[in-house]
Formats: C-alpha cells, sequence, structure tokens
C-alpha cells in the first residue's frame, strides 16, 4: 500500500510538473511564432523599401538619361542651325559680291 501511495504521488508530482512545463513550452512555441513573424515582417519591409528605393533609381536614371538625350538633341539643332545660317550668310555674301563685280564691270 505505501508502494502504491508513494507511485500515486510520483505520478501526481510528474503530472503536476508536466502540467507546469505546459504553459512553459506554450510560452516558448509563441515566442518563437512571433519572433519569426517579426523577422518576415522586418524582411518584407526591407524588400519592400529596397523595391521602391530601387524604382526610385531607375525613374531618377530614366529621367536623367532622357534629360541628356534632350540636351543632347538641343546642342545638335543649335549646332545644325548655326551652320546652316552661317552658310546662308556665305552664300548670300558671295552672290551679293558676285553681283555687285558683275554690275562694275558693266558699267566700266
Amino acid at each position: 500500500m505505501i508502494i502504491e501511495r508513494r507511485r500515486k504521488e510520483e505520478e501526481k508530482e510528474e503530472e503536476e510538473e508536466e502540467k507546469k512545463k505546459m504553459p512553459l513550452m506554450i510560452m516558448i512555441i509563441l515566442t518563437l511564432v512571433v519572433v519569426v513573424v517579426v523577422v518576415i515582417a522586418v524582411v518584407v519591409v526591407v524588400v519592400v523599401v529596397v523595391a521602391v528605393v530601387v524604382v526610385q533609381v531607375v525613374v531618377v536614371l530614366v529621367v536623367v538619361v532622357v534629360v541628356v538625350v534632350i540636351v543632347i538633341v538641343v546642342i545638335v539643332v543649335v549646332i545644325v542651325v548655326v551652320v546652316v545660317v552661317v552658310v546662308v550668310v556665305v552664300v548670300v555674301v558671295v552672290v551679293v559680291v558676285v553681283v555687285v563685280v558683275v554690275i562694275e564691270k558693266e558699267q566700266q
């Protein structure tokens, strides 16, 4: 009988210890779940921030490239216009000089 009582007492103690361990296990599991969720959330936020920064950098690079191309086109157009104007002025001057020379020769 004494042995049976001890067994029962030991079983009760083991059950109590297991009951005490259960909340601890649950707390550990919940803590791990929270840590995993927080890590996943941080990774998602970092990925989103990096994506936004990369998109902004790409947009800025595209804008810079477009501006540079526009500036180059404007410079080329200005150079072409200046060359055309110079050629036209030279041609007009040459024609005027030739006409003046021809008129002077005819007068003599």
